[in-house]
């Protein structure tokens, strides 16, 4: 009777068998609760990233900030070929040739194509004829892409880089009368120093010319010369030195603007390169 009873008795687990039984369950919830954990920050640092992509990867922002570089490259390229020339002809080019008698023909962008290992295209040109003959009209459409800003959305053969030729700067009427002659001036008339004073400059679309046309940058200092400028969403304008080095600076700081332009004015200023 007792083995009868014993064998209906029921098993009971032992604390020892049911905590055993436990240890896979609570394993399951620590795992669970790191994985949620795990998930979360993922998809925070998923947020994150995104949020840090769009933010320096917009296609837009991206796209300016490449132009200007390959602007301020061409810019760079340019005044190299203007040094080219001076180690030529110990003078840096005019604003443009002239005739016998003194009238504009062509400007310096045509007569530094030699030094920008574009002599082909400048063996094309009729020196002795102005920019606009039947002529030497057919070879505007010819532009080096040097001359071709990627933030300009000016027509076929205008260019947007000019040279700084007001008053005191650094284009200048040739000396000499003669279609040959691109005398400009000397590097010892550049009295604030080459590092300091603008050669080129890139101004807006609405100031564009022909790249042959004897044509520069030449607003009056008593008028908006911000105006004529290329400025980003800062108002920064971008421009060359003789020396080659590059600026990106406020156009708010008018005096600062007109010290940067003349080559003999006296004026201390401490440059802010372009990055």
């Amino acid at each position: 009777m007792s083995n009868q009873q014993n064998a209906r008795k029921p098993q009971v687990s032992s604390p020892r068998a049911t905590g055993e039984s436990q240890k896979p369950k609570t394993w399951l919830y620590v795992l669970g609760g790191c994985g949620c954990a795990i998930v979360v920050v993922m998809l925070m640092g998923v947020g994150l990233l995104f949020f840090v992509l769009f933010r320096i990867s917009d296609p837009q922002a991206v796209r300016g900030a490449l132009n200007r570089t390959r602007s301020q490259n061409n810019m760079k390229i340019v005044t190299i070929g203007n040094m080219n020339y001076l180690n030529t002809y110990q003078r840096y080019p005019a604003s443009y040739s002239t005739d016998s008698q003194g009238r504009p023909l062509l400007s310096w962008r045509v007569h530094l194509l030699p030094f920008l290992e574009h002599q082909d295209l400048y063996d094309q040109f009729h020196l002795d004829e102005p920019w606009d003959s039947p002529h030497n009209r057919t070879l505007i459409p010819l532009m080096p892409d040097v001359y071709q800003s990627p933030l300009s959305q000016a027509g076929e053969g205008m260019t947007v880089y000019l040279g700084n030729a007001v008053e005191g700067g650094t284009f200048e009427k040739p000396t000499m009368a003669t279609s040959l002659s691109m005398a400009g001036y000397k590097p010892r008339s550049i009295t604030d120093g080459e590092a300091n004073t603008i050669h080129v400059v890139e101004v807006n679309d609405n100031h564009a010319v022909t790249w042959t046309q004897p044509a520069d940058f030449d607003p009056p200092f008593d008028s908006d010369i911000a105006s004529w400028l290329r400025l980003d969403g800062n108002q920064n304008y971008q421009a060359a030195m003789v020396n080659g080095a590059l600026i990106r600076e406020s156009a708010d700081d008018r005096e600062r603007l007109k010290g940067w332009l003349t080559r003999d004015g006296g004026e201390v200023i401490g440059p802010q390169y372009a990055p």
